[in-house]
């Protein structure tokens, strides 16, 4: 059962309230835009979750089919796109078409954002 909160911020002197639902691990704001993900932050955060150096790789260099990025990473990555995009991921989203290089995981996370 979700749990509600509100949660004020002023702007311009005048407040706006935002509800928040809770539900497990995933949070999403409603009334809100969700930040878009970018490919720095992206690649950022591979670099901090795999331990492996992205800097050189192009938009289109397999990460997980070349074994560059490990599948320990793929669910943290998961995670991750969850609360850039405010989606759940279904089985069905998992797969190398969506997720194998950094131009196919940002071509996601957009489709996702938009869905």
């Amino acid at each position: 059962m979700p749990l509600n909160a509100q949660v004020s911020r002023g702007q311009g002197g005048r407040g706006e309230t935002h509800r928040l639902i809770f539900q497990r691990t995933r949070v999403a704001l409603v009334g809100s835009a969700v930040m878009a993900l970018t490919r720095d932050a992206l690649i950022q955060y591979l670099e901090d979750k795999a331990r492996v150096d992205l800097s050189s790789v192009d938009d289109e260099t397999e990460l997980f089919s070349s074994g560059m990025v490990d599948s320990f990473a793929m669910v943290d990555l998961l995670v991750f796109l969850e609360k850039h995009t405010g989606t759940k991921m279904g089985p069905e989203d998992i797969t190398l078409e969506n997720l194998d290089s950094v131009g196919r995981i940002l071509a996601f996370a957009a489709e996702q954002a938009d869905a």
